[in-house]
């Protein structure tokens, strides 16, 4: 029972110990070498969403990126197993007589982009709503499927869209109902 207390006293006091070394010496000394410190887990951009700061360049973008691609990939019929880089893909398969004209989903313009604003989904790369319009990634993509729309237009197609298919919607709802009748 003793050495049971013992035992737990010398853990907590090792554990104290740590703490104290951690915060008094470690986290100060990586500061005044200039070392960044903030979080490895989240981007600039989502640390400013979780404590509130807005950033104001955000609001004034009148530019989108926008990524022509298709449903699916037609490159994704065979297997690569080499470098995860669409550069080095396009290189090599398009002098193998493999043509591809959509998406690849290996993210080069990823890691273009300063603001974490394209992310891979379906093995294809897709714009978040936090792009600004700043065309970083406009090069990095080296079959030119990423340009720059005005962000105006891209809500008056979307509205218009959605009109039209309500207007569809509209005209089977009233087809079938007559049928009912």
């Amino acid at each position: 029972m003793i050495v049971h207390i013992l035992l737990s006293f010398l853990f907590i006091l090792l554990i104290t110990a740590l703490l104290f070394f951690i915060f008094l010496f470690f986290i100060p000394s990586l500061k005044d070498q200039n070392v960044n410190t903030s979080s490895l887990v989240f981007s600039r951009l989502e640390e400013n969403v979780l404590t509130g700061i807005k950033e104001p360049e955000m609001e004034k973008a009148r530019y989108i990126a926008v990524i022509k691609t298709k449903k699916t990939a037609d490159t994704q019929n065979f297997i690569y197993k080499g470098i995860q880089d669409c550069s080095i893909y396009f290189e090599t398969f398009e002098k193998g007589g493999i043509y591809s004209s959509s998406c690849i989903g290996f993210g080069s313009c990823i890691k273009s982009c300063s603001r974490n604003a394209i992310i891979i989904r379906n093995n294809m790369a897709e714009i978040t709503p936090f792009c600004d319009g700043c065309g970083e990634c406009l090069s990095s993509c080296p079959k030119k499927l990423i340009s720059l729309v005005d962000r105006n237009k891209i809500s008056e197609e979307t509205s218009n869209n959605r009109g039209k298919l309500f207007k569809l919607l509209l005209k089977c709802y009233k087809i079938l109902g007559q049928d009912r009748a």
